[in-house]
């Protein structure tokens, strides 16, 4: 009858409550599918707009690496791809198009997080200019960071969880070696702060490099190529994004190479590869209250002999999901796809020089943020940057 009120959930057209159509069926879509449910009618649009919809889909998307494609070697115009290395049936992984980097314009991924990327853009032509550019390809909103932090380099990216603000975690550029003595910054996007807010010196051991792995609530960075005072001292930089503070706990034993952090099922990993990226050891923090290290592989990296070549670029990455680990690397133009066996899952040669950007990942998020209002204006101009066929 008109004017009582309801006593039970919505009943949509199917005849299902709406808090099941939405949060147990539609949550499993793919992010393109999800967005065009919004064009069958009002009700439908209404849930599938839901931001805790939005959120829960949001958790559910695998985190992917960011590769780039380029057309010609040492270069960084060309396609911006998300690597999906969930095979599929037929064996094979997929390349998913995020955007084209025009010719004459170098990026760099300085950080990620819940489907936004921070991106470094210099474009050469007409004439030289460098911007800080935020953007979610899922959503395709991007704006410009605001020139009051030019001046200062991003070493993260994250969101404040008693505010709910996105913020960037920033240090003064520097000509000294890592430039550990500045003082850190944090200035929140898309609000009035007039300008970065110093929250005070990190660690004296600290290093910002190759993108941190977020866990528990903190940024994680590792060490790089070896830390910068106590040559026997390795340590892991730790940034709560609530208190927004320091600390340093402890890092594995590792002798070679360099060493890269990842997330490893609510812990923390760190895989560390040989000079010549034939070999790459997996450690696991198996008590993070204890801080306590696990040596768990030692993988040797196979490829055909072909593909192997003196002068070929080569990368290296450890990717998870779940409890299943994978080794992403290339040869050259050909990308493979290993498991701690050894056994090769993909092998795919591909129409481009492969670079790795980083250890920065991207999960997919229809999630739309306010902040984009505030950083665009008329007057951008983004030539530099075009999205490719994707349909979200």
């Amino acid at each position: 009858m008109a004017g009582l009120p309801r006593t039970g959930p919505t009943q949509l057209c199917l005849g299902l409550p709406e808090e099941i159509f939405g949060l147990e069926i539609l949550v499993r879509l793919p992010s393109k599918d999800l967005a065009r449910c919004r064009t069958v009618c009002r009700a439908w649009c209404r849930v599938a707009s839901a931001r805790d919809l939005l959120l829960a889909h949001h958790r559910r998307q695998p985190s992917l690496a960011l590769l780039l494609l380029t057309k010609h070697e040492n270069t960084s115009g060309g396609d911006l791809h998300a690597f999906d290395h969930r095979t599929t049936a037929a064996g094979e992984a997929r390349l998913q198009p995020v955007a084209r980097i025009e010719d004459f314009t170098v990026i760099t991924v300085e950080a990620s997080c819940d489907g936004l990327l921070l991106l470094s853009v210099c474009t050469l032509l007409p004439s030289l200019r460098r911007d800080l550019v935020i953007c979610n390809p899922t959503t395709r909103q991007i704006g410009r960071v605001p020139e009051k932090i030019h001046g200062f380099e991003a070493s993260g990216l994250y969101r404040h969880p008693p505010t709910g603000e996105y913020r960037l975690l920033l240090h003064k550029r520097s000509t000294e070696l890592y430039g550990v003595k500045q003082p850190c910054y944090v200035f929140a996007l898309g609000c009035s702060q007039r300008q970065p807010r110093c929250i005070g010196r990190p660690p004296e051991l600290a290093g910002f490099f190759h993108g941190p792995a977020m866990v528990r609530g903190s940024l994680h960075w590792s060490w790089w190529p070896n830390p910068l005072k106590d040559q026997t001292q390795k340590k892991v930089t730790v940034f709560d994004t609530t208190a927004e503070s320091f600390r340093l706990i402890r890092s594995p034993d590792v002798q070679i190479g360099r060493a890269h952090l990842y997330e490893a099922d609510d812990t923390i990993g760190m895989y560390s590869s040989n000079d010549i990226m034939t070999a790459v050891d997996i450690w696991v923090m198996q008590d993070y209250d204890s801080e306590v290290w696990s040596h768990k592989y030692h993988v040797q990296l196979q490829a055909p002999l072909a593909s192997i070549m003196a002068h070929q670029t080569r990368n290296v990455m450890v990717l998870q999901e779940e409890r299943d680990v994978f080794l992403l690397y290339n040869f050259g133009q050909t990308l493979f796809l290993a498991d701690t066996e050894r056994k090769l899952l993909t092998v795919s040669r591909l129409d481009g020089h492969i670079v790795f950007l980083g250890n920065h990942r991207i999960k997919e998020s229809l999630v739309r943020h306010s902040f984009f209002s505030v950083l665009q204006g008329a007057s951008d101009d983004w030539s530099f940057f075009s999205w490719l066929k994707r349909g979200a």
